[in-house]
């Protein structure tokens, strides 16, 4: 005769299949969660390399406030320039992440861009401007200092694979830091990342040589021409080394214009009060063509 009973051992082992689904279930949830980059948890920490001298620098990258634009729901991006992150400065950007494993970026009354997409795989290409597009060319894990297991991606720049090339980890970013590879097509001279946090747990590298190099005042370029002071709030001067006409313009990360001019005296200064607060290329070129670029920070 049927009954509606199982047998014990039937039942038994149903509850050990039911438990272990339920575990793998709220594994996978934990380990999608965990992937999540635009999160007010996490903090970068990134050194700023110059190309042509040794002068360096770091800045640390948090996000706070939430702020809606456009109906759509962005966090303010803040830095620090100190090593203990007594001070966080909002840098007029702002950073979104959707369902699709793609991260936005916006900054000022700039339209937004894709800043990372995540869900890419082996050739699938991504178009930083018109003049550069990556191709995704290996894909891979990595394990975090907690255990977690992310993708990540090797991109190279189409067409060109002997330019160079970066990685990107889901959830934390690129080598290059947060923002930061926007640049990679277009210049050598890039930040690096030095350490990523979740709740101030260090999540990536394993065993970091430092998480912030202390920041040099002065800079120059490769066309010996020194600039002071960096970071700065009002003003930046410039020491021309024998005489050096140069034309000069100040760029946003993404390459937007902000302003431009010629230096033609020993000791220039130029005032830049109304720029706002932020990270920004400063490049010279001179007359015959040469060209270099430093970074300036606007606090």
């Amino acid at each position: 005769m049927i009954t509606g009973k199982l047998h014990p051992k039937v039942r038994f082992d149903f509850m050990k299949l039911f438990k272990c689904i339920c575990l793998l279930m709220c594994s996978t949830l934990t380990f999608l969660n965990a992937q999540k980059l635009v999160n007010k948890e996490n903090q970068w920490n990134v050194a700023i390399y110059p190309t042509f001298t040794p002068d360096f620098s770091s800045y640390s990258i948090r996000l706070f406030d939430d702020t809606l634009v456009n109906g759509l729901m962005y966090h303010k991006i803040y830095y620090s320039f100190d090593s203990l992150n007594t001070n966080w400065i909002y840098q007029n950007g702002l950073l979104r992440e959707d369902g699709s494993n793609k991260v936005y970026y916006k900054q000022d009354n700039e339209n937004e861009r894709v800043l990372y997409d995540f869900g890419l795989k082996i050739n699938d290409i991504f178009k930083i401007n018109e003049f550069c597009t990556l191709q995704v060319e290996e894909t891979d894990t990595i394990t975090l200092n907690d255990g977690q297991v992310r993708k990540r991606l090797k991109l190279v720049r189409k067409g060109d694979p002997n330019w160079g090339h970066e990685y990107w980890i889901d959830g934390v970013g690129s080598q290059y830091g947060l923002i930061n590879h926007f640049r990679f097509c277009e210049t050598d001279y890039s930040d690096v990342l030095l350490c990523f946090y979740k709740n101030s747990n260090l999540l990536f590298p394993k065993a970091p040589t430092s998480c912030f190099l202390t920041k040099n005042e002065d800079l120059k370029s490769g066309l010996n021409i020194k600039v002071y002071p960096n970071p700065f709030h009002t003003n930046i001067e410039f020491d021309l080394n024998n005489s050096i006409q140069t034309n000069y313009r100040i760029i946003t990360l993404t390459g937007k214009p902000i302003q431009k001019g010629r230096l033609q005296n020993t000791i220039s200064k130029i005032n830049l009060e109304s720029l706002p607060c932020g990270i920004y290329f400063l490049v010279f070129q001179s007359d015959n063509g040469k060209q270099s670029a430093i970074r300036l920070i606007k606090q």
